[in-house]
């Protein structure tokens, strides 16, 4: 049986591996988004992405202007880079990251929906439409296991690798 070992040179930097972790969430989210509300609303993922943009811009984000979709897509990224430096830099003090990461990255996930769309997104430019029960759902299932769980996951590997 052959054993396969990695030397240093080959793992992940910390950085690295907040960076991978935050694209990953980046993708992931933006994915569900895009299917999500299209079906829900009809929207496209560059209506997506305007909606992302008008939470600074307000309503002149849906300008139909390049500089609306990129600056949507940064602040989109922005906040899984976040995210993924956050729980990085959470796991090594917190025990129970460390010994429930399947558990503590769905806890996550829920947490940072509640936290996004209780206390950040309320407090922005954003136009705000009525409470969807079974919108809610769906968007904190894909949260928990697109968004929580790729960080606890990714986070985990890193730190199993160096120790």
């Amino acid at each position: 049986m052959t054993t396969v070992t990695k030397n240093k040179s080959q793992q992940l930097s910390a950085l690295q591996t907040i960076l991978l972790s935050g694209l990953i969430i980046a993708i992931l989210d933006f994915i569900a988004a895009a299917a999500v509300f299209n079906i829900w609303y009809k929207l496209t993922p560059t209506q997506v992405i305007q909606f992302i943009a008008s939470s600074i811009f307000g309503p002149s984000a849906f300008d139909g202007s390049t500089l609306m979709i990129i600056a949507g897509s940064i602040i989109h990224t922005l906040i899984s880079y976040i995210i993924a430096l956050a729980y990085f830099y959470a796991y090594p003090k917190i025990n129970f990251l460390q010994k429930y990461p399947i558990i503590a990255g769905l806890l996550y996930g829920l947490g940072f929906w509640l936290i996004m769309n209780l206390l950040i997104i309320p407090n922005t430019n954003v136009q705000q439409s009525p409470f969807d029960p079974a919108l809610a759902v769906v968007s904190i299932i894909w949260h928990m296991v697109l968004v929580g769980l790729p960080a606890a996951l990714i986070t985990r590997k890193y730190y199993n690798n160096i120790n």
